[in-house]
């Protein structure tokens, strides 16, 4: 544990803090074999914030500039990682995980 003093003129400094608990539970969750990270690719999350913002794949593909097809396969993709077989229970999970919270993602540009 570091002393208030430290922590203080860390923070002064312009670096960040983190107690020893949180950096270990921080570790834990980066290496778990099933984290999100690790399941999920940045698209996907994406996809499954859209998904709990109720847009239907065509809505996804339009605001992303890709094909319908394109959108339903993240969406596939997400509900087989999830093991969850009906967009309504998704969308409930989303809502569940906090994703309805996030704002809709900035559609990128393809390069």
């Amino acid at each position: 544990m570091m002393a208030l003093g430290h922590v203080i003129e860390r923070v002064k400094n312009g670096l960040r803090v983190i107690s020893s608990g949180i950096a270990r539970l921080q570790s834990s969750l980066r290496n778990a074999h099933d984290s999100f990270d690790k399941l999920f690719s940045k698209r996907n999350f994406e996809v499954l914030i859209c998904i709990t913002h109720c847009l239907s794949d065509e809505e996804i593909a339009a605001h992303f500039g890709f094909s319908t097809r394109t959108a339903l396969g993240h969406r596939q993709q997400i509900m087989q990682k999830l093991n969850i077989h009906r967009t309504p229970k998704l969308i409930r999970y989303g809502l569940e995980k906090g994703f309805g919270a996030a704002p809709l993602p900035l559609p990128r540009r393809r390069k």
